[in-house]
């Protein structure tokens, strides 16, 4: 019971960290990240700044204006002409208005869908730099989710910004302007109520930014767990929970909703709060306007152009705070993106990091300490290994005795504590990632392969393959066996992470791969166990002539996969415990015979 306490405070504790990361992340980190991209494109933008202000602008501002003189004109008897020049103004104004709209429209299209496509390049290339413990450690559902959440975010925040916020500070400037013009009274009464508007509307959205955070992160989290559940269908069938799987999907889900429902109600208190300023402001402007025509101090027109202006103010003001809730709305989805993009990735090439040069092949691990992330203990100390050049060495060991660890980090898919691991005297932690794996076939024990043809995946080892060459790495790796028997054969898709293949099948593939790619450096991660006895038999022929004249390590639990290589090491909590060949150290009666004698004894 303390157990599940802990573990329970831990996720919570997990989940407070996420959501204070995100609510630390400042505004103008969004907008540096959206801007790095924008001024490429930047004059672009610009005019469509100018052409949304003087399209809307003009229309909206000069409007009341023309307005009041006709109504003046027609109050005071004045002739037709006049009425027709003002009503010939107006049409121009809105001809002119619409062109320049039609304008700013094609403009936006066009350089939204550029930028849009920038950032989304950016967003797949940061993501893809990032270590491998960071893709163990995260959702792809809802990577993905915030992935499109920044992106997207862009066109709207631009359009708020470049197409509506300036066209309302002019027509708030103007409608001020006019007003004060008008009476310095009203304009005084204005100012306060002005004042008091814009303390209270800060107030609101500094709580607003912190429910919009929250909600962004629980919307990111719903769409992870729905798309583990949906990756996992196998298991949810399997083991019959679908039950349990609703159940906790509806936890989840409702969660969410919560979260949703407090942003959105805090958004209606704010026009709540913002609809009883404006009819307070409205009915003393309405009120004084009134209280001036009866004392003659100003015309019908004049209240008109008040009236006009105080109504255009109010909607400006109206549509100021939906753009900015709109905004901190976005910005808030885009936060989670950001966050990724500013944590360090731990796993990365050093500067002026050159490239490998496999010469022989010689593999040295002197005086490593590895730990994974969030463990106290090691899993090496101090781990002292040399394989020479040509040798093929297997790992053998119970699970968890750090087995395909030695694997990773000689990939650099981790980074050591300390130590080094060189390759040709060449300290791997001074080379490029890319040069030092181009240099090694690697096949891991649960292969995924991509939602493309069997030919693709094999051919994905060594971009500048011929046909030829595809076909003959397929056959060795008996994959041509199974290939027949499909109507599409080497055409056939194979489903996400190949989920229309079988777990042998899949494996052959990925040995294809390794016979394609022929590297100095060969590394089988239990390579054959989801094969039956007589395929890996065959297969193992054409890895060890595969082998040849290459540095190998094999990490298996067969012992039949390993017992005719050069030298076997049993590992144990981090550490060689036997080293030696297949015979050796049957003959030591220790370890590695206790494994063997288990596993070709008889039970009857």
């Amino acid at each position: 019971m303390k157990d599940k306490k802990s573990k329970n405070h831990k996720n919570k504790n997990r989940n407070k960290k996420t959501s204070d990361d995100i609510s630390r992340v400042k505004i103008s980190r969004v907008f540096y990240y959206y801007w790095k991209y924008a001024r490429k494109y930047k004059w672009g933008f610009l005019m469509i700044v100018v052409l949304a202000t003087l399209g809307q602008g003009l229309f909206m501002v000069g409007t009341p204006y023309l307005s009041k003189i006709l109504i003046d004109i027609m109050n005071t008897g004045g002739g037709w002409n006049e009425v027709k020049i003002i009503f010939l103004v107006i049409i121009l104004l809105f001809i002119f208005s619409s062109i320049f709209l039609r304008i700013t429209a094609h403009l936006a299209i066009k350089y939204d869908i550029a930028c849009i496509n920038d950032l989304i390049k950016y967003t797949f290339r940061r993501i893809t730099e990032r270590e491998l413990s960071f893709f163990e450690n995260t959702f792809v559902g809802s990577l993905i989710n915030k992935m499109e959440k920044f992106a997207g975010g862009f066109t709207s925040i631009r359009e708020d910004l470049t197409e509506k916020l300036f066209v309302i500070i002019v027509q708030t400037i103007v409608s001020v302007a006019i007003i004060f013009f008008v009476d310095l009274r009203i304009g005084i009464v204005f100012t306060v109520w002005f004042l008091i508007y814009i303390w209270s509307t800060i107030i609101i959205l500094k709580r607003k930014i912190k429910l919009d955070d929250y909600k962004a992160k629980s919307v990111s989290r719903r769409v992870g767990v729905t798309a583990d559940i949906v990756t996992n269908i196998l298991n949810l069938k399997t083991f019959s929970s679908n039950k349990r799987e609703r159940k906790y999907h509806s936890k989840v889900t409702d969660f969410s909703r919560a979260a949703v429902q407090r942003s959105w109600d805090y958004g209606n208190f704010q026009e709540i709060v913002a609809a009883v300023q404006f009819a307070i402001l409205e009915f003393l402007a309405l009120g004084w306007s009134l209280k001036l025509w009866s004392q003659g101090e100003v015309s019908v027109g004049e209240i008109v152009l008040i009236q006009s202006y105080f109504a255009l103010f109010l909607t400006s003001l109206w549509s100021l705070s939906r753009l900015f809730r709109r905004i901190f709305q976005f910005v808030s989805d885009a936060k989670e993106m950001v966050v990724i993009f500013d944590q360090e990735v731990e796993v990365q090439d050093i500067k002026g990091a050159k490239k490998l040069e496999v010469s022989q092949g010689e593999i040295v691990f002197q005086d490593t300490v590895f730990s994974y992330p969030n463990q106290k203990e090691n899993v090496f100390n101090k781990f002292n290994l040399t394989i020479p050049a040509g040798q093929t060495v297997g790992l053998v060991g119970a699970s968890g005795a750090g087995k395909t660890t030695i694997t990773k980090i000689l990939l650099r898919f981790l980074d050591l504590k300390s130590g080094k691991i060189s390759i040709d005297k060449q300290d791997i932690s001074k080379i490029t990632q890319d040069s030092l794996r181009n240099s090694i076939a690697y096949v891991p024990q649960e292969p995924v392969l991509f939602h493309r043809s069997i030919y693709e995946n094999i051919a994905y080892a060594k971009s500048e393959a011929t046909e030829k060459e595809v076909l003959k790495a397929a056959k060795k790796a008996h994959v041509e066996e199974f290939v027949q028997t499909l109507e599409q054969g080497y055409d056939t898709m194979v489903g996400e992470r190949g989920v229309k293949l079988s777990g042998g099948q899949k494996q052959r593939v990925a040995i294809a791969r390794a016979f394609l790619k022929n590297a100095p450096i060969l590394v089988l991660d239990e390579a054959t166990s989801a094969l039956d006895s007589v395929s890996e038999e065959l297969i193992q022929d054409a890895l060890f002539k595969l082998m040849q004249n290459k540095t190998v390590i094999v990490v298996a639990h067969r012992l039949s996969t390993v017992q005719r290589l050069d030298r076997i090491l049993v590992v144990e909590e981090g550490k060689i415990l036997e080293d030696g060949n297949h015979e050796k150290l049957l003959k030591r009666n220790g370890v590695y015979k206790e494994f063997w004698n288990k596993q070709t004894r008889r039970f009857i």
